[in-house]
Order: structure tokens, then sequence, then C-alpha cells
């Protein structure tokens, strides 16, 4: 009995160098990101520490506001950036950063006059005209820039950068898997005992108060916070300020105690805008959407990409075609189905040729079933003498 051959090989060998399922990670990516951004943050940190070692070398001073005396011009909080100014060249309006003569304590007011003998005097946006005149030597600088609210984060600055650096250090006793939430929790911790520490949120100062004939009194207060903030007088009105505005509540006295008018009590709350809460929404909710988004991702990452089906794995199965066993292999559609060279004692057989035929019709949507018919000596397919 003849045996049987087919072209199963070339089958074979392209099955072989085809890819297999393999799990596909972007984790090295994820981790050049983060590098990427632990680079860009301490990059930017240095540029502005030497920003502020040159300005301060070129002779640049800054001052933080602490009284409210300027008003919206540099609430309290205010950042004052200054420069060597030429006593001659200053004018009218001029915000400047000065000694009082016999002082160490700096004043931030506005040049409100000067006088024949080239002395000038200053007063404040709320406040009355200063009692001193200037001179050359009591300048420290003209103002250039005025950042409204940096002052704060430069009194938190110290308390925040020993913060960070605590929690750089406990990051690194952490699994990586804790570093992530450990970080958020800590650092929520942080700038929530800065907050708490130097109160830069919510505030007013009184600047007047004055009883009146009928029994009440009138408070005059101006905003000293971030925040603008809501002033309830007891019994009275209320008002609403923001940074270095300056609002006025009329408290009435109950008539049975008429003594309580040289008392004024005032009720202070936040007042946040609509985008306030929107903020505080999607800042309570950010942590976990970003978390989820990077788990999902993560989990999409190491999903095993679907693996290309091996030929070389497929055993061949064997069926009867028009009667006469055959040995079927599967050949992928787009390559040409391999044809064995006929026998000469089959070529001329009618039942080999139908049976060949038959063969070629089968296919599936993506393979093709070939058939080959076998035969055995003198034996024909078919039951053919």
């Amino acid at each position: 009995m003849s045996v049987l051959t087919t072209d199963s090989g070339q089958a074979a060998g392209h099955s072989a160098g085809r890819r297999r399922g393999r799990r596909v990670s972007r984790r090295p990516r994820g981790r050049r990101g983060r590098r990427l951004a632990i680079v860009a943050g301490w990059s930017a940190f240095v540029l502005v520490i030497l920003s502020c070692a040159t300005w301060y070398a070129d002779g640049g001073r800054w001052v933080r506001v602490e009284t409210p005396s300027m008003g919206q011009v540099a609430p309290v909080g205010s950042l004052i950036w200054l420069r060597p100014a030429d006593f001659a060249t200053l004018r009218k309006g001029d915000l400047i950063t000065f000694r009082p003569p016999g002082s160490e304590t700096t004043f931030s007011h506005n040049v409100e006059r000067r006088y024949p003998d080239g002395t000038i005097s200053t007063k404040g946006v709320l406040s009355p005209s200063d009692p001193w005149r200037l001179e050359s030597k009591d300048i420290v600088g003209r103002a250039v820039m005025v950042w409204k609210g940096a002052g704060w984060l430069a009194l938190m600055a110290p308390m925040l950068l020993v913060g960070a650096l605590v929690i750089g250090g406990v990051r690194r006793l952490l699994r990586p898997s804790a570093r992530a939430p450990m970080t958020l929790l800590l650092g929520a911790a942080l700038v929530a005992l800065a907050v708490s520490w130097y109160d830069p949120l919510v505030g007013a100062q009184q600047l007047a108060f004055t009883p009146n004939a009928d029994g009440s009194a009138t408070g005059t207060f101006v905003g000293t916070g971030l925040l603008p903030v809501e002033l309830a007088a007891d019994g009275g009105d209320t008002v609403r300020i923001g940074a270095g505005e300056v609002g006025t509540v009329r408290a009435v006295s109950p008539s049975d105690s008429a003594a309580r008018v040289h008392r004024l009590e005032v009720a202070i709350a936040p007042v946040f805008a609509w985008w306030w809460w929107l903020a505080i929404v999607v800042g309570c909710f950010a942590p976990a959407s970003v978390s989820a988004v990077r788990s999902r991702r993560r989990a999409r990452c190491d999903r095993p990409a679907a693996a290309e089906p091996d030929l070389a794995a497929v055993p061949a199965e064997t069926g009867t075609v028009a009667g006469a066993p055959v040995l079927d292999a599967l050949v992928p559609a787009d390559e040409p189905r391999p044809q064995p060279a006929p026998r000469p004692a089959d070529a001329a057989d009618p039942a080999v040729r139908r049976a060949a035929d038959a063969g070629a019709q089968v296919r599936t949507d993506t393979w093709r079933l070939t058939g080959v018919p076998a035969s055995s000596g003198g034996e024909q397919a078919d039951g053919g003498a």
C-alpha cells in the first residue's frame, strides 16, 4: 500500500512564523511619564529659585503686605516686587516701599506730594496721610509688580517645603501600590495644616466704629482674606466684601439693653460662588476618577493579545470524498492551494479526478479545506475494478 503525502509543510512553516498571544504592557511608558513629570516639577522649582536669586542679585527685592492700608491695590497677603528707584524720578501716585526716619519697619504706600526741599510725603489708600517726610536714603524701592495672594504662599512656603520632603521620605518606605494613595492623603493633610495655621482664606479687619444717636452703631470693615466674606451685624444688615474691599454694617441695639450699643457684634462667614463649589466637588472626586481610569487602562494594557491560529498544531483529519479516503490540511485562504503532482497511474483515472475536484470545492470563511485522494497499489477509488 502506497503512502499518501501532502504539502502541509508549507502551511506549517507559515504558521510557525506567526506570533502567538503575548502580554502587551505599557507600564514602561507610564514610568517614563512619571519620571518626566518629576523632572519637570524639579526643573520648575529650580527655575523659580534661580529667578528669585537673579532678581535679588540685580538689586530687586520683594515684600509681603501685612496691613490693609492699600485697599484693593495691594490687599493683605499680596507680594510686591521692587526695583531700585531714582529718588528724583518719583512722582505722585507711585507705589513705593520705604522705612520711615528712625524706624526699621517697612511700609508700602503711594507718593502723595513732593515738597520744595526735595522730600516727599506718602499716604495709603485707606489710611490718612503719613506724618513723616522721606528722603532718598529712606526708600527701599519702587513697586513694579503686585501679585495678589502670592504673599500667603510665600509665608507658607517653608512649612510646605519641609512637609514635601517628609512625604518624599515616607514614599520610599512604602510599597509601590501604596505610594499614590498615601501621597494624596499626606499632601491633603499638609495643605490643611498650613491653611489652618496661617488662616489665609477668611478674614476682616475693623477700620472704624461709630455709635449713632438712635441707639444703633455703625462699623466699617475691610476684607483681609482670599475669599469674599459676608458680615452680618447683630440685629442689623449684612454686607459682602472681598479682599481689600470696604463695607459698612449697622447694628441695632435692643431697646431693653441700650448699653449694648457700645458693643458691636458682627458674624463673619465665607461666601462661595458656584464655581467654588464646582471646584471643590471636582477636587474631591478627581483622585478617585484618576485612579479608576489608570486601573482600567492598566488592565486593558495587560490583557493578552488575540493569538493567531497555529497551523502546525492543528491535527490532520482523514475522511472520504466521493467514497475515497483523503487526508485534509488547513491552508490559509490567501495562500495558493498546494497541488501535489499526480502520479501517472492516477492521472488518467476518472474517479481520482472527480474526488480531487470535489475536495477542491470544500472551504470555510477563513480557511480552505483541501482534499487529496489516497489510493494504494492497484486499488482504485469509488470501487472501480
